[in-house]
Formats: C-alpha cells, sequence, structure tokens
C-alpha cells in the first residue's frame, strides 16, 4: 500500500511554494518519489538529490545514462530550495500552464528534464499519488 512520506511530502510543499502555481506538491512528490525509487536511492540518501538533478561539473556521482554528474546537496531543504527555482526555468516549455501532473510531465519533457518516454515516466509517478 502506498504511505505518504511526511518529511519528504514537506519538501515537496516547499518546493511548489517556491515554484508557485499550478505546480501541485502531490505531482513534485510523485516525481522525487519516482526518482529516488521511494526515498531509497543513494543519490537521495547521500547527496539529498530528490530529482535526479544534474550537473557539468565533474563530481564522484556521473550519470549512468548520460554526460552529465548528479548535484549534491548538503540538505534536503538546499535541495528544495535549488529545484523550486530549477522548476521555474521550464515556463517557456508550459509548466505554468499545466492543470494535470500529466501536463505537468509533458512539461518537463517539452524542456527535456529526462529521457524516459512520458508514458513510463508519467506511470512511475503514479505509483506514489493517491488512487
Amino acid at each position: 500500500m502506498f504511505i505518504i512520506n511526511p518529511h519528504y511530502y514537506a519538501i515537496a510543499e516547499k518546493v511548489s511554494s517556491i515554484v508557485g502555481y499550478p505546480i501541485h506538491p502531490d505531482w513534485i512528490y510523485a516525481q522525487m518519489a519516482h526518482e529516488t525509487n521511494n526515498f531509497t536511492s543513494d543519490l537521495c540518501v547521500d547527496y539529498h538529490n530528490l530529482a535526479g538533478v544534474t550537473q557539468f561539473l565533474e563530481n564522484d556521482t556521473p550519470q549512468p545514462d548520460g554526460d552529465f554528474y548528479y548535484k549534491q546537496f548538503s540538505s534536503d531543504d538546499e535541495f528544495a530550495q535549488y529545484f523550486g527555482h530549477y522548476l521555474c526555468l521550464y515556463a517557456s516549455d508550459g509548466i505554468y500552464d499545466v492543470t494535470s501532473m500529466y501536463e505537468y510531465v509533458c512539461a518537463l519533457k517539452r524542456g527535456c528534464y529526462f529521457g524516459d518516454t512520458v508514458k513510463n515516466y508519467y506511470g512511475g509517478m503514479l505509483n506514489y499519488v493517491e488512487k
């Protein structure tokens, strides 16, 4: 059964408050849970990277399926601050025009946030929302 983790939901709420309407915290929570295998990945646990955020700068966490490196954060709060502002960069991809989690995923895909198909990424996120 799916159970929301209150700590990470609070992080999703913080991100949502930074990026602003209409990005619902449930969508951000589902994205983070999907990206981190329900908050169990090493990237989440060791580096507070809750959404697979990458960077050009070399470090000890290379992206296995790309040419970038995963960004490392010192805390979940630092991640929330960064990610809230980062999502604002998807304005030209329609992130502020979305009305559903599916449209949110489509806006991220238009901005090349993830390499997977919309169907797979959205399907993965559906595992972490209330039915």
